[in-house]
């Protein structure tokens, strides 16, 4: 299965179980059309935003797919989906804006964000007090013993994570490594240079060790 058709069955799936009333519709024989409002809060400026752009050139890929196949089809309701991209500048400050007038003026009920963890939290406030449903796609769901904030809970009911964490997803390259290079020791680590990626350090120091190796 590959990743468009996963992210197609995750979250329309989640979508349809989660749906709350559209905000516009008309007449359409025995049932309506509607329009479903998705918001994206993504960096599109500044060092991240080559990560933003992919994610909502991928969320419009597959909203189109869904639209152009007649939209999602609830009873005799019909939803044409349309995605609402907002840039968030890649830090906290410009997350909570962007997500405030995601919520607040264009008035999704869904929202994706953001491709990092410390951007998460702002953007989580926003929509839990609005009571909107929160994708969290974070390419690094660190855990909270290392500074992770963006992961599910009771606390959190509507906030659903897509995919694995890293420290969740670290363990099979990690052991394939350290079986099939038992004579390898030691471990380096190239990152990406902008604020926060130094996660990556702290989560290989623990995590390696388990297998024999140092970063």
């Amino acid at each position: 299965m590959n990743i468009k058709k996963i992210f197609l069955i995750s979250v329309f799936s989640l979508l349809i179980v989660l749906l709350l009333p559209a905000v516009t519709a008309c007449s359409n024989g025995g049932g309506a059309t509607k329009t479903l409002k998705i918001g994206a809060c993504e960096p599109l400026t500044g060092p991240p935003s080559i990560v933003g752009t992919i994610y909502v050139h991928g969320f419009q890929m597959a909203i189109d797919e869904v639209n152009d196949q007649g939209g999602l089809k609830i009873g005799n309701d019909t939803y044409m989906v349309e995605l609402i991209a907002e840039d968030n500048a890649g830090n906290p400050d410009g997350a909570a804006t962007a997500a405030t007038k995601l919520i607040h003026q264009d008035g999704v009920k869904f929202i994706f964000g953001d491709t990092a963890d410390w951007d998460t939290p702002a953007v989580w406030k926003v929509a839990s007090e609005a009571g909107d449903v929160m994708f969290i796609h974070a390419w690094l769901n660190v855990p909270a013993s290392i500074g992770g904030t963006s992961d599910v809970g009771p606390d959190k009911p509507l906030m659903i994570r897509l995919h694995p964490a890293w420290a969740e997803s670290l363990d099979k390259p990690t052991s394939y490594l350290a079986e099939n290079y038992p004579d390898v020791e030691t471990c380096g680590i190239s990152c990406l240079d902008f604020a926060d990626f130094d996660v990556f350090g702290p989560l290989c120091e623990t995590e390696f060790p388990k297998y024999g190796l140092k970063v």
